[in-house]
Formats: C-alpha cells, structure tokens, sequence
C-alpha cells in the first residue's frame, strides 16, 4: 500500500457514511482524508474502463467482500454453521451499512470482472469451506463447479439484494440462513 492509499480509502469512507456516492468527488475524498488531490491520482490511476473514484470504489467493495469471504471460510464446519454462516455476514456487512449499500452496487456497475483482475478470494474461499465440510463427513457433490457457483451465486444474490435496499438487517440474516440451509441441502442431493 502507498503513503496515502490508506487515508484515501479512510476518506472516501467518511463521505460515504454522510453522503452518497454521487458526493465522492476528488475533493471530497482529499478533504475528508486529510492528502493532495494528486494523491489520490498518483494511488489510484484511472484505468481505460473506470476513474479514479471508481478504483476506490471497486477497492473498498473487494475489500469489503474479501474479508466477508475470509470469515466465512473460517467458520467449522458444525450443526452451527447455518446459523454462524448469517452472524458473520450480517456483522461484516452491516458495520458500516451506508458505505457498503453504496459500494456494492457501484462496483457491480463498473463490471467488476471486466474493469480488474480480481483474485478469486469468493471461490477459495467457498472452496475451502466445502473441503471442510467433506471432511467432516457430509457428501459433497461430483461437479464441484456448479456446486461453488450455486453457493456463490445464492450468497452475492442476498447480499446485493440487501445492498439495493430490498430488505432490512433482519431479513438479511434470515435470508443468510435460508442459503446456508440451501448449501447444505445441495451437497446432500446425490445427482
């Protein structure tokens, strides 16, 4: 990380917790984080695809869904799963909720996959639970791939759903428990 990046990516949270993505302007985010507008253009470029608020945007969202995903595949795999599975997300997402409703869909909308390269925390990491899982003796499906992307679509289809404004905190968790239950119901069907 450079001298600034971690001043930028503070500020443009700041603005975001007062204000709307439409009010992440340069100025702003130098302002509220204390640098020279040429900091933020020296620590994010802008790429061919996006500007340099949309780098800090698509930065806060990856970080955001990275460690989200981290936590999740540090949960056991126990009878609690379900239930730990939606305490996580619901905590992760919701420490910050005005910045995280915001960023969430503003990176989707700057097509994420096309705009960065971006590691493939979500699959690892979903990977890595499900391995867990197996070894604690639940049956785990013979196309491992279209198993991960049923869990990760279910999970992003909650989670943006949420960031949209379509339920509250409750519902999130609720709806949390409803995919983890998914999951597990999947990897016990034998195709």
């Amino acid at each position: 990380m450079g001298d600034h990046r971690e001043a930028i990516i503070d500020g443009a949270r700041s603005v975001l917790r007062t204000g709307t993505v439409f009010d992440l302007t340069p100025e702003a985010v130098a302002f509220a984080g204390s640098v020279d507008i040429d900091a933020i253009h020296e620590e994010f470029p802008a790429s061919e695809k996006t500007c340099h608020l949309g780098e800090i945007v698509l930065d806060i969202a990856e970080s955001t869904l990275n460690e989200l995903m981290v936590e999740i595949a540090s949960l056991e795999a126990d009878d609690d799963w379900v239930t730990n599975l939606a305490d996580t997300t619901v905590v992760l997402l919701t420490s910050d909720a005005n910045v995280t409703r915001q960023v969430l869909p503003a990176a989707a909308s700057l097509g994420r996959g096309q705009v960065r390269n971006s590691p493939t925390v979500a699959v690892d990491a979903v990977s890595t639970l499900l391995d867990e899982r197996a070894q604690a003796g639940e049956d785990v499906a013979d196309d491992r791939n279209a198993e991960l992307r049923l869990i990760l679509t279910l999970f992003r289809g909650v989670v943006f759903a949420w960031a949209t404004d379509r339920f509250d905190h409750a519902e999130l968790h609720q709806r949390m428990r409803e995919v983890g239950q998914i999951v597990i119901s999947q990897r016990a069907v034998t195709p």
